[in-house]
């Protein structure tokens, strides 16, 4: 019979294993539907399932993980400075796809640029209304009835204030667009930052090359500005755990979705009592950051964040299991409570955890509902992506990090 100290590892392994599989097959699921232009959109759904199954039996395997020290060797540091070059090339190449093809073929890069305009003139961005870049076909179908008035979108903007003020530096530098690409860099770097290891390097760089990477950017999603908190958030749980409740809080403040990380606080920290104070801190932050714009206005805040998506259409397009069976929309919140109490029974108290989970949990909130696309796709891979760069590497605490500095101060002995 195997002892104890060589079974770990391989438990370890496993769960490392499944996550990549689950990241893998979403990107399968992307690749055929929207790259391949699969006629058979049923078959990104099985690569969907498999993502799935796959993320429930690595959450699973985690449990069984119990000792981190497999993982405290192998760091090298030159691998950093191939991540960097990489991050170079990538810059340069979304640099030239954001200047040779144009955003305005899409309603997000249209309204980050209508609303980065608004703030920086003084008017309240959820007060303003849109331009309509589409025909009236799909107009109808991608907003809900009575939003379009005088050829105007009565929308203004319809993302929390982390969004648009992160779009700020990229409208003044002549492109929103380069907002994107310099929160995907820095995710990048975040990533590696970690713990410079060659799981987190391959991490890092499967994000900065990955042709997905660079289609969100050239149509301005905003999904790299949830990506981006999210990264910090694992950076600061492992390395500055005093950043922790400011990233994390900008984390749920970013996008609608983000909010259902909140149960999941549980896991970056070992017990409850911490977890809660934690939590307040993080929500202290996010009301900080949400509350002036929600208050200049809130009748059109809430509009434009909470009522508009709510109306938002179903999308007979989406890569949703809600497409071949409608009845599903009706059980989306019985299914997510179940999975997230299910999740934090079984997972370990990791950061790993916590990115890995929400991804899973973000992935059945999309798969089963009424508009499902890229992006979202996109953030569910980078979190359980995310998850494996973060996996094993020891947690830092304050009094971790202070012996630490106190050991670095300590004088050498010349003999």
């Amino acid at each position: 019979m195997d002892s104890p100290r060589f079974r770990r590892p391989q438990l370890f392994i496993s769960a490392l294993f499944w996550m990549i599989v689950s990241a893998l097959s979403l990107f399968g699921a992307v690749y055929y539907r929207y790259f391949a232009e699969g006629d058979r959109p049923g078959y990104s759904l099985v690569f969907v399932l498999a993502a799935l199954i796959a993320s429930v039996i690595g959450i699973l395997r985690s449990s069984l993980q119990t000792d981190d020290s497999a993982s405290e060797a192998g760091e090298t540091p030159w691998l950093k400075k191939i991540v960097l070059v990489v991050m170079a090339f990538h810059l340069v190449t979304a640099v030239v796809v954001a200047g040779r093809m144009p955003g305005n073929v899409i309603d997000v890069f249209t309204m980050d640029r209508a609303a980065a305009q608004a703030l920086l003139h003084g008017t309240n961005p959820y007060t303003i209304t849109q331009i309509n870049i589409y025909n009236d076909h799909d107009t109808k179908r991608f907003y809900p009835p009575g939003i379009l008035v005088n050829s105007r979108l009565q929308v203004g903007y319809p993302y929390p204030p982390v969004c648009l003020l992160a779009v700020i530096p990229g409208y003044l530098l002549g492109d929103v667009r380069y907002s994107s690409i310099a929160a995907i860099l820095l995710s990048a770097y975040f990533m590696v930052s970690m713990r410079v290891t060659r799981v987190t390097a391959g991490v890092a760089c499967v994000l900065l090359l990955n042709p997905l990477t660079f289609m969100i950017e050239r149509f301005s999603w905003v999904d790299p500005f949830v990506l981006l908190p999210l990264c910090a958030t694992l950076y600061a749980a492992v390395k500055r755990r005093w950043w922790l409740p400011v990233a994390l809080g900008i984390f749920f403040a970013s996008k609608q979705y983000a909010v259902l990380g909140i149960p999941f606080v549980l896991l970056l920290e070992p017990d409850w009592k911490r977890s809660l104070k934690l939590l307040i801190q993080a929500l202290g932050v996010s009301v900080a950051v949400t509350a002036p714009f929600a208050l200049w206005n809130i009748h059109h805040f809430i509009h434009d964040t909470v009522l508009f998506q709510i109306s938002s259409p179903f999308r007979a397009d989406s890569l949703s299991f809600a497409v071949l069976f409608p009845v599903l929309l009706k059980m989306v919140g019985i299914i997510l409570a179940g999975a997230t109490l299910w999740a934090l029974i079984v997972a370990k108290r990791h950061p790993a955890l916590f990115a890995s989970c929400y991804g899973f949990v973000l992935l059945l909130f999309v798969c089963l509902n009424k508009q499902a696309f890229i992006n979202y796709y996109f953030l569910i891979a980078q979190s359980i992506w995310l998850g494996v760069a973060a996996w094993g590497i020891p947690v830092g605490s304050p009094r971790r990090e202070m012996a630490h500095a106190e050991r670095q101060a300590e004088p050498v002995s010349a003999g």
